[in-house]
């Protein structure tokens, strides 16, 4: 199976780049319709001046981290992180059009995934406050879900952490090295992308991975000693 490559160069390259830049910015909160370019420029700078905030989904009453919330995460009205402001952990409602979201709560969901309550319907037929469910006929007050984490608890065993950089830091956990932008999240290194548990299992490789040393090679003329019979302490991880 063949497959086409699509170069785009110049000025259309400019604008496919404006394009993705503006929808990472706005998300949806723009309501379908593009923002003016005075309109555009409001909102941004409106971003620009909000702080960060590392938001994250966790078993009630711990610190670690199943979940780290970027820009495309799910809320459970929804919409995505992006879409919601990020002025204090106390005020992240949504900001798309006739949402009533006063808060971004996470929901374990990612692409074209759905997640079901036990009355049998999607989180999307739930109202985005009460959680009740929206179907004629449906006695379902609040959503809850069987769903398993790879920590080993449910969906209702979690919760969505919003923190400043203070309460994390006194927390003793990363706060990254990059750009500070607001609809970051709790994102601060490619390892957030990672559940939790793989997560953990990478830190664990690492602390344990003993360093890789490139063979010594001999000058020119010259031959290297024999290697010494002396053996290595067997490091867990290592072969």
């Amino acid at each position: 199976m063949s497959s086409e490559r699509i170069v785009v160069s110049g000025s259309l390259g400019a604008h496919v780049d404006a394009y993705w830049e503006y929808r990472m910015i706005v998300g949806d909160a723009d309501g379908g319709v593009l923002f003016t370019p005075e309109q555009y420029e409001a909102f941004k700078e409106k971003r620009l001046r909000e702080p960060r905030l590392y938001v994250s989904w966790r078993p009630i009453g711990t610190t670690f981290e199943c979940r780290l919330i970027g820009p495309e995460s799910k809320c459970f009205c929804t919409h995505r992180y992006k879409s919601h402001s990020h002025e204090s952990p106390s005020s992240t409602k949504c900001l798309v059009p006739k949402c009533i979201c006063t808060a971004f709560d996470y929901i374990p969901v990612r692409g074209a995934q759905d997640l079901k309550c036990h009355c049998k319907h999607s989180y999307r037929e739930h109202t985005a406050q009460e959680r009740a469910c929206a179907r004629t006929r449906c006695s379902c007050q609040r959503f809850t879900s069987s769903f398993g984490c790879s920590c080993g608890r449910t969906f209702v065993d979690h919760e969505t952490i919003i923190q400043t950089g203070e309460e994390r830091t006194a927390e003793g956990l990363p706060t990254g090295d990059g750009p500070a932008s607001s609809i970051l999240g709790g994102i601060t290194s490619m390892e957030s992308l990672v559940d939790g548990v793989e997560r953990m299992a990478i830190s664990a490789d690492q602390a344990v991975r003993p360093r890789t040393i490139a063979p010594r090679r001999a000058p020119r003329g010259q031959h290297l000693r024999a290697p010494s019979t002396h053996k290595a302490p067997n490091l867990p991880g290592s072969q």
